[in-house]
Formats: structure tokens, C-alpha cells, sequence
């Protein structure tokens, strides 16, 4: 009896499901950006790569109404004032213009990114807590911009998380469904300016490659019911066995409002619109939204006040 009760036991055991991982929940703390390089799933990067240190060159349009901006912006800080918890969050600096393509900007370098690896896998849960400052609005000419994404190390498969006219969202799926092709995916999603926007997403690899059975789902501030839910998509063309296992934060080309000011060139008007980036995290099984957590900067003493 004890025999055959012992080997139902290691039968179970074995039979098990795997136990759900959450790879990595960072804070962007001051420690955060000590990562070496990319890997893979037997070299996963401890931290997320140095933050670009290379300053931009501002441009802008329309100097008669519109502000110069701030000439030698980092495209990404670290900012100690505005965060969900901890000491700091990674700010994304917009000018009002910074795009190559345009022809007053010639051929000046824009944008900068940090990245971070997770193990190879199939499938994988994300969270990404992001706030956009008081100003913000996508309303660029090419209507999208990458703010982060996933994509495999070999660099066949790319899906980018977007900026989408105003307040949206749009995941970009690159050579999907076949390379050179782009696959665009509306998330019906609007941000709230000025608080922590939660955005939580589920992407399953297509398989095999070329059949259209791959899935996403995504969702906004912890919702039971996702914004999106999808499970035709081909994620991985016909020859593309790679799996997801990069996770980029990556402030792209490009401005995000044309504010339009009565402010002239020189006079020290600033044209900067920010997003917050913190809590980033990537698993195997919905990671949630986590509570609490807000600015946790202290307020300054009222005028007047007196301890006695």
C-alpha cells in the first residue's frame, strides 16, 4: 500500500503544471542600468542597459509661433521627483521636433533606448506602468511613434507598443505577417495624463510559423476584460522559428504635440512634453497592477508654518 500511495505522489508531482515565474518586476532604481549587453536565454541581462547619455539637437518649425526648445536634451533620464514608488522612474524627453526626415533637421541622430533580456519562451505576460505629463498629445505627422516593445535577439520578430494620435495605443507587429510587412493593432485604449497608467498584455508566438492562431491579449488598470483580445494573428512568418526574449524601452524620433505658442525664438520658451516609465515587469502569468505607490515626493512646508 505504502508503495503504490508513494508512486501516485511522484505521479502527480510529474504531471504537475509548471509553476508561473514572474522573470523580473524592476523599479528603474539608480542601480537599475547596470546591464552588459543583450544575451539571450542562457546570458539573461541582470539589469536594463545604460540610459543613452548623448544629447540631441532641438528643431522646430515655424519659429514665429512656435518655442525652440531646449537645446542638448538626453532623449531618457532618470527623473527622483515623479515616480509610482521607490527613488526614481525613467522620464522620456519630447521637443516639439526631433525627427530625421525632416528636412529642417537634416541628418541629426534623435532618440535613445535602454533594453533588458528574459528567457526564451513561447509565450509571455508583460506590465508596463506609464503617466504622461500635463501637456501630452501624439499629434506628429506620421501619427505613431514606438514607446516600448518585445522582440526576439535574432531580430526577426519585433512588436512594438506605439503612441497613436492623442491619448492611444497601437501595437505595431513588424514583418507580420511576413517579412517587410507591418501588422498595426489598435488596443482601444486611452491614458489619463498626470497619474500611472497600468497597461498589462499576453502575446502567444503563432505555431508553426505562417498559420494565423497567434494570440494577444491586453488590458488597461488591472481590468477583468481586456481591451483587446485576439487570437488570429501571425506574429512569425513562414522560416521564422524565433521566440520573444528582449524587452526594449525605446524613445523614438519625434516630437509629440505641435503646441502652438504666441512665444518667439530666444525667449525662453521650453516645448518639452515627458512620459514616466516605472515598474516594468515580464513572467509567465498575469503580473497584475501594483498598489499603492504614487508620488512619493514630499511636499514643501506651508508658508507660515510654525512648530512650537
Amino acid at each position: 500500500m505504502r508503495q503504490w500511495m508513494w508512486a501516485l505522489i511522484v505521479t502527480g508531482l510529474l504531471a504537475s503544471p509548471a509553476q508561473a515565474v514572474i522573470y523580473w518586476d524592476d523599479g528603474l532604481e539608480s542601480d537599475s542600468f547596470s546591464g552588459t549587453g543583450n544575451g539571450g536565454s542562457t546570458n539573461v541581462t541582470p539589469k536594463f542597459n545604460p540610459l543613452p547619455n548623448f544629447p540631441e539637437s532641438i528643431w522646430y518649425s515655424d519659429p514665429g509661433v512656435q518655442g525652440p526648445g531646449v537645446p542638448g536634451t538626453l532623449p531618457m533620464t532618470r527623473d527622483t521627483a515623479i515616480k509610482f514608488d521607490g527613488s526614481s522612474s525613467v522620464r522620456y524627453n519630447y521637443t516639439q521636433k526631433c525627427q530625421t526626415s525632416d528636412p529642417d533637421a537634416g541628418t541629426q541622430s534623435c532618440g535613445g533606448s535602454t533594453s533588458r533580456n528574459f528567457p526564451y519562451a513561447s509565450s509571455h505576460f508583460g506590465r508596463v506602468l506609464i503617466r504622461p505629463s500635463a501637456g501630452w498629445q501624439w499629434s506628429a505627422g506620421n501619427g505613431q511613434s514606438k514607446l516600448w516593445g518585445v522582440r526576439s535577439t535574432q531580430g526577426l520578430s519585433k512588436i512594438w507598443f506605439n503612441a497613436y494620435f492623442s491619448l492611444g495605443l497601437i501595437i505595431s507587429a513588424e514583418n507580420t505577417p511576413a517579412n517587410g510587412s507591418t501588422t498595426n493593432l489598435p488596443l482601444n485604449m486611452t491614458m489619463t495624463r498626470e497619474v500611472w497608467n497600468c497597461v498589462e498584455w499576453e502575446i502567444i508566438a503563432n505555431n508553426p510559423p505562417g498559420t494565423a492562431n497567434g494570440q494577444l491579449r491586453a488590458w488597461l488598470n488591472g481590468s477583468a476584460t481586456p481591451s483587446v483580445n485576439r487570437s488570429d494573428i501571425s506574429w512569425r512568418g513562414v522560416g521564422n522559428d524565433s521566440y520573444l526574449d528582449f524587452f526594449h524601452l525605446y524613445r523614438q524620433s519625434g516630437g509629440p504635440t505641435k503646441y502652438i505658442s504666441p512665444a518667439s525664438p530666444g525667449s525662453g520658451f521650453s516645448d518639452i512634453q515627458y512620459l514616466h516609465f516605472d515598474r516594468i515587469a515580464i513572467g509567465t502569468t498575469r503580473i497584475g497592477c501594483p498598489a499603492g505607490g504614487g508620488d512619493t515626493t514630499a511636499p514643501a512646508t506651508p508658508a507660515g508654518w510654525i512648530v512650537q
